[in-house]
């Protein structure tokens, strides 16, 4: 096999003999050439024999000596040029620069074009500056720089950026803007476009940078004197104008660049250095635009303050400290009945809705500001502990007629308010247990507005808290529909009775209304209650009611709640003539049938009426019945001697033959007993169902201990060993959502527990707890 072999071609080599002076005769003629060209006479000139002398100058080896002549020229001519500018001044210098720089620029092309070998080969392989930026960097060190050009530079600039903020203030009442002079503006934004050519740092030295000085330095005195000058309104409008300014003057002198840099320093002087000052100004600040519901400057307000870094955290804490002031005032005040109670959740309604309306009319939905709001209502809500209470009375106050006639938006509406509410609570249990009472109330007395609006107040607690909140609020009203159909069926059984003859079939005077409700489910307070002596007539009805009910529900006992009842009495024997019915308790019927009959209308001492009611009754009881009977003005259908509010052993009763009513229905209302309030002080709202509520908080007390239990254990059953400080998070993270229990009441029941052998301590760290399969 024959190897291969490799040729190269090598160019032809020859001697080539320069003149001695070669180099400086070439620079000569290519200097006179840039001469000619700067004095603007290159038509004369061959550019194909200048770029061929440039080009055999870097291929003889002479590209150093070519740059640097090339350097040294430039700077010479340019010498010539900063002296001419600097002999101008006002708009004449612009002129000036800015026609020397549009002379240079053109100059330099020429000059490129004929180094444009040396620009390809000697300055790439010696990392030299290209022809092109050292024509900007020479224009940059030996004309911009001068220290009097920069001075004078800078004293046009500020003095037309001046006329123009003269301008647009002098124009502002006539709804005009500013312009300044047109030919000025033009050779001062040419002068920008000049540096920024140059390059960006040029152009934020030369122009940029003092324009900022400036802006700042003009926009600090102006604040100062515009926010002594001005209300927090004007001063706002002052501000949105001037930032409109600087935005049209960056448009019209600079770059886009340079817009948020000059904006700054009008935001720095004008909000940032001014929020204390703008926010609270006397008479026309944040918290006198807040109250006087001006949704409008609120919003310029925001969108002015959103501007700055402090603007808006100035302005919340601004709105907390009032929310906190104003909202303790409220929920602070006097409260001792149940109108007290509601005046003070309308109050609470009314703040709530109004900065429900400035955060979506004002603030655009903000969120910092929104969730602060929040934080400081949850705060004061529950610096009460009566608030649960006001809020449980303010609903049933509005379920039970307030929102009779009311559209179902409307009455929805109110219902969200409130929920609003209810939702801060710490303590939702609490209201769980007083809503319950008064629901009870609403459902055995018939009082509910519309059913629908209850159901809709029990899905939306369902719906906050869950279904083991709600569960037994259901079953009540199962409870009631239930008993509407027992009723039913007896009624349906004794007519029938009735027309088949019989001693059970005899037609009763008396209306008998039932209502079965289940164990537990219902508030009943065990110790208030007692057994009322009921008469023969009403017994026979409830005898006959028991039987058909066991024998329609086997297994199943009835306790009889006389206490709870109620019902309606025609009374007579009145010297006018008239009869009345009396809506009255089952104790006050029990009272008043001992004025009926034969010995009807005779006097009877208190001591024979205690006797004759039987023991169960406690006294506390009858003497409130007495005096609800004989000592309310306009209902005493009994009369007392002697007279008086007070019940005494020694008093004597009999009917009031001299009454006088106009009204035929007349109802005697119960005369409320003392509650045991709490230390809180509550409404202490009374009523037939279980007596007062003034003990709710000691019966959530004893139900929140089952709750956390359970949740412990279930915290257990997954972990089976844990820290106790950390199971004591856990737990409390479980059951916030009902109440928020104290760190000690959570170990008190982990210490139950262990006592019941449910858990049980590490061995090795006594810190730890063990879960007992």
């Amino acid at each position: 096999m024959f190897k291969k072999e490799r040729y190269r071609i090598e160019p032809f080599r020859h001697r080539v003999d320069l003149e001695p002076d070669y180099k400086e005769k070439t620079w000569k003629r290519l200097e006179s050439a840039m001469r000619d060209i700067f004095d603007h006479n290159p038509s004369k000139l061959s550019f194909e024999e200048l770029y061929r002398c440039a080009y055999n100058m870097v291929l003889h080896k002479f590209g150093s000596y070519l740059y640097e002549n090339v350097v040294r020229t430039i700077s010479a001519r340019l010498e010539v040029v900063g002296r001419e500018v600097e002999s101008e001044s006002g708009q004449a210098f612009l002129q000036q620069l800015v026609h020397s720089w549009s002379d240079y620029t053109r100059a330099m092309q020429n000059i490129r074009d004929i180094l444009m070998y040396m620009n390809k080969t000697f300055v790439k392989q010696h990392n030299k500056t290209p022809v092109h930026e050292l024509g900007n960097k020479l224009w940059n060190e030996n004309l911009l720089q001068r220290p009097l050009v920069r001075s004078i530079l800078r004293q046009v600039i500020s003095e037309a950026i001046l006329k123009f903020r003269e301008s647009c203030q002098a124009s502002a009442e006539s709804g005009g803007g500013g312009a300044g002079n047109h030919q000025e503006n033009k050779l001062i934004s040419a002068v920008a476009k000049m540096a920024m050519d140059i390059g960006p740092k040029v152009y934020e030295e030369v122009v940029e940078a003092p324009i900022q000085q400036d802006t700042q330095a003009f926009y600090r005195a102006f604040s100062q004197q515009a926010i002594s000058e001005k209300s927090c309104p004007e001063y706002l409008r002052s501000l949105r104008r001037c930032l409109e300014d600087e935005s049209r003057m960056v448009d019209m002198y600079l770059f886009e660049g340079s817009k948020s840099k000059v904006i700054s320093k009008v935001e720095e002087e004008m909000i940032q250095n001014q929020v204390d000052v703008m926010i609270n100004m006397e008479g026309s600040g944040l918290l006198h635009q807040l109250k006087g519901r001006h949704y409008g400057e609120l919003e310029l307000m925001y969108s002015m303050l959103k501007r700055s870094p402090n603007g808006l955290p100035a302005a919340i804490a601004v709105l907390r400290d009032n929310i906190t002031e104003t909202g303790t005032k409220i929920i602070q005040q006097r409260v001792s009945t149940s109108s007290d109670s509601m005046q003070v959740v309308n109050q609470l309604i009314e703040e709530r809705a109004l900065y429900d309306t400035v955060i979506r009319e004002s603030l655009h939905g903000d969120k910092a500001f929104s969730n602060a709001i929040q934080l400081c209502f949850e705060k004061v809500l529950n610096s009460n502990p009566a608030t649960p209470e006001y809020l449980s009375v303010y609903l049933d106050a509005n379920l039970r007629k307030d929102l009779k006639g009311k559209a179902d938006e409307e009455a929805e509406a109110i219902i969200d308010r409130v929920m609003t509410l209810f939702r801060y609570l710490h303590e939702k249990d609490v209201f769980e247990k007083y809503y319950k009472q008064h629901l009870a109330k609403r459902l055995l007395s018939g009082k509910l507005s519309m059913e629908d609006h209850e159901r809709t107040v029990i899905l939306k607690l369902k719906t906050e808290c869950g279904y083991q909140f709600t569960s037994k609020l259901e079953s009540m009203f199962n409870d009631i529909r239930t008993s509407q159909d027992i009723m039913q069926d007896y009624k349906n059984h004794h007519l029938a009775a009735t027309d088949g003859g019989g001693e059970e079939g005899r037609p009763s005077p008396i209306d008998l209304s039932v209502q079965v409700l289940t164990t537990g489910s219902w508030p009943i307070d065990r110790p208030s209650q007692f057994r009322v002596p009921i008469p023969k007539e009403l017994q026979e009805c409830c005898t006959s009611f028991e039987d058909f009910y066991l024998k329609t529900h086997s297994g199943r006992k009835l306790a009889w709640q006389t206490n709870m009842g109620y019902g309606e009495l025609r009374a007579g024997g009145f010297e006018d003539g008239k009869k009345h019915e009396l809506c009255v308790t089952t104790v006050q019927i029990c009272v008043l049938m001992l004025f009926d009959g034969e010995d009807g209308g005779g006097p009877i001492g208190y001591g024979d009426i205690r006797r004759r009611l039987g023991p169960d009754l406690p006294e506390a009881e009858l003497k409130r019945t007495l005096q609800s009977l004989a000592c309310v003005k306009g209902k005493n259908v009994l009369v007392k001697t002697p007279l008086g509010r007070d019940i005494g052993d020694a008093d004597v009763f009999e009917w009031n033959v001299g009454f006088r009513s106009k009204l035929y229905r007349i109802k005697i209302q119960q005369i409320r007993g003392v509650d045991e309030r709490e230390e809180r002080g509550g409404v202490g709202v009374t009523g037939g169902v279980g007596g007062g509520l003034g003990g709710a908080r000691k019966m959530v007390e004893e139900d929140r201990k089952p709750q956390i239990e359970a949740a412990i254990v279930r915290v257990m059953k997954s972990r089976r060993v844990m820290q106790v400080s950390v199971l004591v998070g856990e737990v409390i993270g479980l059951v916030k959502g009902t109440f928020r229990p104290e760190v000690g009441m959570v170990k008190q029941r982990i210490e139950s527990l262990i006592d019941r052998e449910f858990l049980e301590r590490d061995e090795g760290d006594f810190r730890r707890v063990r879960y007992i399969s």
